[in-house]
């Protein structure tokens, strides 16, 4: 006998309206319960997580940050965004760590912000997601093999290769 049995049962009972009502007056339960919602949270916040970091980086907003902060009115003005609109992403950034808020409405480097100064690897690896997202603009269509031409294939050619060790240098300089 399968041990999968176990796993069904769980399933169901996690997938039940009634067992989560239940479970929910159970203080460990609970806990547990929290848990999986902000895990599920936290997998749902990714995406705009890493928007927020490619549009800190694509307005260059670390590197102008790097000799001190700045008044969120003349970020606003660098980058072209009115003020209201930039204070959101200033303000996600900084619950980020990519920024930090300080006094008077200006912002300067978070630790993770200034992680990327003068560090051409790490933002090299996070443009690149820039490609993938837009591969998983169609998440099925990239999964069933039908996607046109998927941009992630381009980039790392050998992993979609049948013979990965014959690739051209030209191949695969990009990568």
């Amino acid at each position: 006998m399968s041990g999968s049995w176990l796993f069904n049962f769980r399933n169901r009972l996690l997938a039940s309206p009634a067992f989560r009502s239940a479970a929910e007056k159970i203080p460990f339960i609970q806990r547990i319960a929290r848990r999986r919602a902000y895990d599920l949270f936290a997998m749902a916040g990714g995406f705009i997580h890493s928007q927020v970091l490619a549009s800190c980086l694509e307005l260059d907003l670390f590197n102008q940050l790097r000799n001190g902060p700045e008044r969120a009115s003349e970020l606003a003005r660098i980058t072209g965004i009115p003020e209201n609109r930039a204070l959101h992403l200033l303000r996600a950034a900084s619950a980020l760590k990519l920024l930090e808020e300080r006094p008077g409405r200006r912002f300067g480097l978070g630790v993770l912000g200034a992680a990327t100064v003068d560090n051409p690897a790490i933002v090299s690896l996070i443009r690149h997601h820039a490609g993938l997202y837009r591969d998983l603009n169609e998440p099925l269509a990239l999964f069933r093999g039908t996607l046109e031409r998927p941009e992630m294939a381009a980039l790392w050619p050998y992993a979609t290769s049948d013979s990965p060790g014959g690739l051209e240098p030209a191949e695969v300089s990009a990568y």
